[in-house]
């Protein structure tokens, strides 16, 4: 227990309180007199929680959970390590533009001026790309064409369309049959769709195959000649080719 006899004493506390501080004037006569006077002292705890990871471009929810223990908290300062501007509401959102992992800084203060800092890290996950590959073209008589996706920030991605894609959709280079109805219409698209994208929206490429009419030759009607005959005129047509 800690004493002084001087008039104004100065004293360290270890810990919050609280604690009976006694002045006693006079001790030992028969003016002596005593004074009580209970002495707390406020501490802040500054603490935090998120619902992150959320995808890159999505608004990640803040929320305080701050504590004091003598007073109320009235002031928060966050810094969510992407630059300015910082934010003082108690629960706010943020949305990162990019992924990658930040330090989020909260700085609480109580209604007693007392101020603390809690420093954690999120981890933003990137956008899903998919690529299906370049548009296509192939034959009417020969509706096959190879396809080849390739995927950015996913584990994997599945083909869609109305034919039928070997051995499997869900790989990234199946060869694709298109339908007759999309042989007859000239063309056929199909969508390459990323899959395994953790919190963050799938993405979609859309791949146009051109299906050509088949070239044909017409060389025209057979022909009777004598066999002293040295030349002869023939006139054959093409269709859908250039000679």
């Amino acid at each position: 227990i800690g004493t002084s006899t001087a008039t104004s004493p100065t004293y360290i506390y270890a810990g919050a309180g609280p604690y009976t501080v006694v002045l006693i004037i006079n001790a030992g006569t028969a003016c002596a007199d005593t004074a009580t006077q209970i002495v707390n002292f406020s501490t802040v705890t500054a603490a935090l929680s998120s619902n992150a990871p959320q995808c890159e471009g999505l608004p990640v929810t803040f929320t305080d959970g701050s504590t004091t223990t003598v007073g109320t908290i009235t002031g928060w300062t966050w810094d969510f390590g992407d630059g300015p501007p910082t934010n003082n509401t108690q629960n706010p959102t943020h949305t990162y533009v990019s992924g990658g992992t930040y330090t989020v800084t909260l700085t609480a203060t109580n209604s007693n001026g007392c101020t603390n800092t809690y420093t954690t890290t999120v981890t933003i996950p990137s956008s899903p790309v998919a690529n299906g590959g370049a548009d296509t073209t192939t034959c009417s008589t020969n509706p096959f064409v190879m396809l080849g996706g390739t995927v950015l920030n996913a584990t994997g991605g599945t083909w869609i369309g109305n034919g039928t894609f070997t051995p499997s959709p869900a790989i990234l280079n199946p060869t694709y049959t298109a339908t007759p109805a999309e042989v007859t219409a000239g063309f056929a698209i199909v969508g390459f769709v990323t899959t395994g994208n953790g919190t963050c929206p799938a993405d979609t490429d859309w791949v146009t195959i051109t299906i050509t009419p088949a070239a044909t030759i017409n060389a025209g009607s057979d022909i009777s000649v004598c066999k002293d005959t040295s030349g002869f005129p023939i006139c054959a047509t093409v269709a859908v080719a250039t000679g």
